[in-house]
């Protein structure tokens, strides 16, 4: 990128994670992948920086290539001075006026949601009742998995996200029904509002792919017994 393209706001063009971007076999491990990915993503995007940039402008080597390892999904960035420069990339990404936009992107609430040792307690700030946003509040409790002008004969228009974190309460929700041995109520309203949650976060949308493989692979391994289908 050259100054003219950095003074200007620019952003590097980057394509989204694909699917099967990333190979941890555990839980805890794909999580800290997405992790790794959305703060990485979160830096050029907030800093217009490259990858090859930000490599060079946050860490101690000026032939770092770290930024690629995150933005691959092969770890997430841990605070506090690591590796033998005894060095912080993220306070050092943090101090700056723009990236420290990204850092929320390491302690995001969605991480937390499907961390495998997460408790009903934790996810009850989502799932009381008055906090569910209201377009989304019919959808929920009641098992009213296809919108109900599908069922109708009227026009199939589903649930809309007014904002990304709206997203989240309909994560928790699906979390708490996976807890409860019931992974497909809710499985398909998170499916169906990916995208438009995507189209809301950019960051988001770069991890989308491989986070919907996540939530299938560890919450939701039946997707053949999907009798009814959300409209595309």
């Amino acid at each position: 990128m050259s100054n003219t393209e950095k003074e200007s706001g620019a952003r590097p063009a980057l394509t989204v994670a694909s699917a099967d971007q990333l190979k941890q076999k555990d839980l805890k491990g794909r999580i800290e992948g997405l992790r790794g990915m959305a703060w990485a993503y979160a830096v050029l995007h907030y800093t217009g920086y490259t990858a090859s940039g930000a490599s060079k402008k946050f860490s101690p080597s000026t032939n770092s290539k770290i930024m690629y390892q995150y933005l691959h999904g092969r770890r997430a960035p841990t605070r506090g001075e690591r590796g033998k420069y005894g060095f912080d990339l993220v306070a050092e990404v943090d101090r700056d006026p723009r990236g420290k936009h990204a850092t929320r992107w390491l302690d995001h609430p969605l991480w937390m949601i499907f961390q495998p040792d997460t408790s009903g307690d934790q996810l009850e700030p989502y799932l009381e009742e008055e906090v569910i946003p209201p377009q989304l509040a019919e959808y929920f409790w009641k098992d009213r998995i296809v919108p109900p002008a599908a069922t109708t004969g009227g026009s199939a228009q589903g649930p809309e996200l007014q904002i990304f974190d709206d997203f989240l309460y309909v994560c928790a929700y699906f979390r708490l029904a996976c807890m409860a041995g019931y992974s497909s109520t809710g499985f398909r309203l998170v499916e169906y509002l990916a995208p438009q949650a995507a189209a809301l976060e950019p960051v988001f949308r770069y991890v989308h792919a491989p986070f919907m493989v996540m939530l299938e692979e560890f919450f939701y391994r039946n997707r053949e017994q999907l009798t009814e289908a959300w409209p595309k």
